[in-house]
């Protein structure tokens, strides 16, 4: 073979394997690409404003129902965008009542009642929910030392006496534990 047909040979198996590399990365590049408008596309969730009530829904997280006026509806977008509420109107088109119910996370209630507030709405009337009694019950255990049927363990002489040491209650232990007598146990024989 001659020199120049070495050559030439040499030359097109480097640009196959130069356009095999080139392919390989053009590849790469479009998946991860595809990847990341995927990844795109799906974090645009809204985070704050108007919003479609499915999407609330989806969320999981506990929703709340408010009322307000129709014509207030504008000015309540607009504070409920600058304080960060993603919400909902759902409006009666049966009745023209002239209101609307906003649906709004239930983590949300306290940056609704600042906007409500700011549209001099009065504030709501805290309902009692199934988790909250109506009036505090009384705890089953008593706040103090002792139950008046049960006692404390403590013996009566002990609870009325000023405190006596450590100490001399073992010695006391110790004589009562002389002064009974061995109680019978079980002779074992080996």
């Amino acid at each position: 073979m001659s020199i120049g047909s070495e050559t030439a040979e040499q030359m097109t198996r480097e640009a196959i394997q130069i356009s095999e590399a080139a392919a390989k990365l053009a590849a790469l590049g479009a998946k991860n690409l595809a990847a990341l408008c995927l990844a795109l596309a799906n974090e645009n969730q809204k985070l704050r404003g108007k919003t479609h009530m499915n999407a609330l829904l989806r969320s999981g997280k506990e929703l709340r129902v408010f009322d307000l006026k129709e014509q207030d509806l504008a000015a309540f977008r607009r504070e409920a965008k600058k304080y960060g509420i993603l919400f909902s109107v759902i409006k009666d088109t049966a009745s023209d009542s002239g209101h609307v119910d906003i649906l709004a996370k239930a983590e949300d209630v306290s940056k609704l009642n600042r906007v409500f507030e700011r549209l001099h709405y009065a504030a709501p009337e805290k309902k009692p929910t199934e988790d909250e009694p109506l009036k505090k019950v009384e705890s089953r255990v008593p706040q103090e030392n002792r139950s008046a049927e049960r006692g404390t363990g403590w013996p009566q002489e002990m609870m009325e006496s000023e405190p006596i040491s450590i100490i001399d209650r073992i010695r006391q232990h110790k004589q009562q534990s002389r002064q009974t007598p061995p109680r019978p146990g079980k002779d074992k024989e080996r």
